[in-house]
């Protein structure tokens, strides 16, 4: 038989020898070549381990159209699979036969179907059980999950057990109750011995065994990153897989990027950049902005790591002509970016404008009620925390140093400049400029702020040189929380400006004769029945009290 090509998946399964109490199960592997040539049987079954006949039905019949339907989905042609699994020394050495049977391999054979399909490469450390029971995606228990259990915890490699939830009560009625109890039992004493993944359909599954790398890098590959999920009609497992797949891939390309940048992997970022450039020249199309992002990821570095453990150039002389020839006219500035970045090159880029991330206009509701819950929910702290802080924080705890101190000046100001290039990439959306200024100024302002209760830039520098404190990680978590602070503060500037008109004064009386009644039951009967105009000028003060705590408002009204 011909074959055109061939790409192989591997998936890790546990076979199961007797049943119940009686049961071993022994780690092995699901192994699928993919084939493009046509053939006559979409999907053979080889090897010394035999299918029984029902079981390979059910996978031909339940299992493999998901895998053509999420393909078909993807754009991607339908293959001819040929399955076998990995020989296991224990039945070689003894010469018996294995026959499996059963629902137990349905989810490790659509994984290595998935993975030969896409060339998405599944995790070494995980095996995976379960009985895809629908045509739409649904798992359900299988038998013998303590003796899986048991398998995969001895089984030195595998760190990671997925299995159906047991909170499926129609795959639990199968069952006998003391079954059920058996396989409860299993599962806690499983715990903090192996990690342990419930799932009830395939979406969850992918959710729980595709990485973003791995994701991103097969949709370059297979040529879907480009495609958009349709919003979807249908709720089924197997439309929440497939958008899973093509969601958020340019928000993960950059995620995985700059991880492979900070982690001073300069050829899995190569690589990484490799196949976004080629799938844009096979498209014949030049990425928009690609350039900007780029140099705005490479200057954000840290600037040992961008100068030392950082391999330039990133992209290829001749992907970068080959991609160029695809510029517009309005992408030549962008090109000019592109060059910079994959040398490492040009000044640090500042926006002259940008829009807060995840951060949306405050619709002004028709009514005051409705106005004041849209200010209350905007700036309650759960939600500044969240849209706020967590992005600073998260862009911190991602920024390493290869050195807590700095031997001069130039590195100071180096690394103070990047590291601020490097929270506003992580929480704001930078719009293209043409005029890249540079981010030091602004920086060292900021620092400055930071440092003003603390002796200013000098004690910081100082503090960099001698890390007395913890040098530059101080300086950088100091610089941090102010950052955070001021980003907040804007945020509730905003709220409370684009909420009620400043100079609209029955306007704040109406808001707070309703703010007054929404905290009734908490205030003082002399504030109770006192006029909203005694409040009405001081609104802004009184809802920044209230957000810090009751107790405050309290306070602040009795002084008015």
């Amino acid at each position: 038989m011909a074959e055109k090509m061939i790409s192989i998946g591997r998936a890790k399964i546990v076979i199961v020898f007797g049943d119940k109490k009686d049961a071993i199960a022994v780690i092995s592997s699901v192994v699928v070549r993919a084939l493009d040539e046509v053939c006559k049987e979409r999907m053979h079954f080889s090897g010394p381990v035999d299918f029984d006949e029902s079981t390979t039905k059910h996978i031909k019949e339940m299992v493999l159209p998901i895998v053509d339907y999420i393909l078909t989905y993807l754009d991607i042609p339908i293959k001819n699979y040929e399955v076998s699994i990995a020989n296991i020394s224990a039945v070689s050495t003894l010469e018996i036969g294995l026959n499996i049977s059963g629902f137990s391999a349905d989810v490790p054979v659509l994984l290595a179907l998935l993975s030969a399909s896409l060339q998405i490469p599944m995790l070494d450390d995980l095996v995976s059980t379960g009985h895809i029971a629908s045509a739409d995606g649904d798992i359900t228990l299988v038998k013998n999950i303590p003796a899986k259990l048991r398998a995969a915890i001895s089984d030195q490699s595998t760190q990671k057990f997925v299995y159906p939830s047991l909170e499926k009560d129609h795959s639990l009625e199968t069952l006998l109750p003391i079954e059920k109890e058996r396989i409860k039992k299993s599962i806690i004493d499983a715990k903090g011995k192996i990690e342990l993944i419930a799932i009830n359909d395939i979406a969850e599954l992918l959710k729980a065994v595709l990485t973003d790398d791995e994701i991103v890098m097969s949709s370059l590959q297979k040529g879907y990153f480009g495609i958009a999920a349709h919003p979807s009609t249908s709720s089924s497992p197997t439309a929440r897989a497939i958008e899973f797949l093509l969601n958020n891939n340019e928000k993960r390309f950059w995620t995985v990027l700059e991880c492979y940048l900070l982690e001073g992997g300069s050829e899995k970022a190569k690589n990484l950049l490799h196949s976004r450039t080629q799938f844009h020249i096979q498209q014949q199309t030049y990425p928009k902005n690609l350039g900007y992002k780029l140099l705005q990821l490479v200057q954000s570095l840290p600037p040992t790591t961008r100068r030392i453990k950082t391999a330039f150039p990133l992209i290829s002389m001749q992907e970068f002509i080959q991609l160029s020839q695809f510029a517009l006219e309005s992408d030549h500035e962008d090109v000019k970016n592109l060059y910079n970045a994959m040398f490492g090159k040009g000044s640090v880029p500042l926006p002259t404008g940008y829009r807060e991330k995840g951060l949306t206009p405050t619709t002004i509701a028709d009514s005051i009620a409705e106005t004041l819950n849209t200010i209350l929910s905007e700036i309650d702290k759960e939600n500044l925390a969240k849209n706020i802080g967590l992005p600073i924080d998260t862009a911190r705890a991602t920024y390493l140093l290869d050195s807590v101190t700095i031997e001069n000046h130039e590195e100071f100001n180096d690394i103070i400049s990047a590291f601020y290039l490097h929270l506003l990439r992580h929480t704001q959306t930078i719009k293209p400029t043409k005029d890249l200024q540079k981010a030091g100024p602004d920086a060292l302002a900021l620092l400055e702020r930071a440092f003003s209760t603390k002796g200013g830039i000098v004690t910081a520098l100082v503090e960099a040189k001698d890390g007395t404190y913890g040098g530059m990680r101080f300086v950088l978590d100091v610089m941090t929380e102010h950052f955070k602070m001021e980003e907040q503060e804007k945020h509730i500037n905003r709220i409370l400006k684009e909420a009620l008109d400043p100079l609209d004064w029955n306007t704040k009386v109406e808001f707070m004769k309703e703010f007054l009644k929404r905290l009734a039951p908490y205030l003082p009967s002399e504030i109770k029945t006192a006029p909203p105009e005694r409040f009405a000028r001081h609104y802004e003060a009184i809802i920044r009290n209230y957000i810090k705590s009751i107790d405050n408002v309290k306070d602040l009204l009795k002084s008015l």
